[in-house]
């Protein structure tokens, strides 16, 4: 079953047959038009799961904070080498 809406840019009618598609092409001036959230027929099945998506991102940020300390880490240690006095060598004396 379709649903019609209109086109924001002529006033055109639009023809939406269902499914996923969230655009559709004025007939009249060619524009791109977004079907309106209420015509869609989305699969949900489809969709991601932000609660999928989550644990991801987590991941993601932790490694990237986690090799950002282990660099702070490595210059620190550098640093402090540099300013540790030398030991002498037994030949030095």
């Amino acid at each position: 079953m379709s649903k019609t809406f209109y086109c924001p840019n002529c006033g055109g009618p639009l023809e939406y047959d269902g499914g996923e598609k969230l655009t559709v092409q004025c007939p009249s001036c060619s524009k791109t038009v977004s079907v309106p959230e209420e015509f869609r027929q989305v699969n949900f099945a489809l969709r991601p799961d932000p609660f999928q998506i989550t644990p991801l991102v987590f991941t993601t940020r932790h490694a990237i904070e986690e090799k950002l300390r282990e660099k702070r880490q490595e210059a620190r240690s550098k640093q402090h080498e540099h300013h540790l006095p030398r030991k002498p060598h037994q030949g030095d004396e």
